[in-house]
């Protein structure tokens, strides 16, 4: 895996999240490019990034049931990644994904697990 690889990943992640709320479609198309391209180069901080993004989009589409998936996926890896922020934002957005569901109880859940993440002091990047 070359910095090139992980350079252009972080990009099309970082477009995906930036489009997530404003044009679903585009933001979905980057994830999926990033996701592909993580995958062959095996790029595990791309891959969870990328399937956080393609979660989003999910929800925003109305496929609560899917994004819950790809939550629970991304999550599995930020926690191998020790990445205490993206798994406190992918706590956050699966809150969001199981209210949207009428899961209130679940979303709370999640709410709460992100909350108590955000305030721990931030882990440094390496």
């Amino acid at each position: 895996m070359s910095q090139t690889d992980t350079a252009k990943i972080n990009t099309l992640n970082k477009r995906s999240e930036n489009l997530s709320k404003v044009d679903v479609d585009s933001s979905s198309y980057l994830a999926q490019e990033a996701l592909t391209l993580a995958k062959e180069v095996n790029f595990k901080r791309g891959i969870a990034a990328a399937t956080k993004n393609l979660a989003i989009c999910n929800y925003v589409n109305g496929k609560s049931d899917i994004a819950i998936k790809q939550f629970i996926e991304a999550i599995k890896l930020f926690e191998e990644l020790k990445d205490i922020n993206e798994l406190a934002h992918c706590y956050s957005q699966m809150g969001i994904a199981y209210y949207l569901q009428y899961q209130y109880d679940n979303a709370l859940k999640y709410y709460d697990k992100s909350s108590e993440l955000y305030k721990k002091p931030p882990i440094k990047k390496i």
